[in-house]
């Protein structure tokens, strides 16, 4: 699972999130998965680092409906919008935005905090 992981890194949409301080992941399109976070983004979730959060699986949490819901609503890979997460923060609605981008073609969701 790690070298998936690197991979997603040096992707040019995920890798300027890399390092920053600002919470980002990369979500399955059904939300049951964060295929990629940066370190911030595990922080979020009380995960030690990036590749532990990645072995959570969110099936059947709020938050994976919420995801899944945003995914099939953007009509495009490359689209964005802007939502309020609940449950990613201990239930306090996280400002976001958005972003469908394909990725080994599959549908995915990058989330980066506001």
């Amino acid at each position: 699972m790690t070298e998936p992981f690197f991979a997603l890194t040096r992707d040019p949409r995920l890798s300027p999130h890399a390092t920053s301080a600002t919470a980002a992941w990369l979500w399955s399109a059904d939300g049951t998965w964060i295929l990629w976070a940066n370190a911030s983004g595990a922080a979020l979730f009380g995960a030690a680092n990036p590749l532990a959060l990645l072995e959570k699986s969110f099936a059947g949490h709020d938050l994976a409906a919420q995801i899944a819901g945003i995914a099939a609503a953007l009509p495009d890979a490359g689209t964005s919008r802007h939502e309020r997460l609940t449950g990613a923060n201990h239930n306090a609605a996280l400002a976001c935005t958005c972003t469908r981008i394909t990725v080994d073609g599959a549908s995915a969701l990058l989330v980066v905090a506001d």
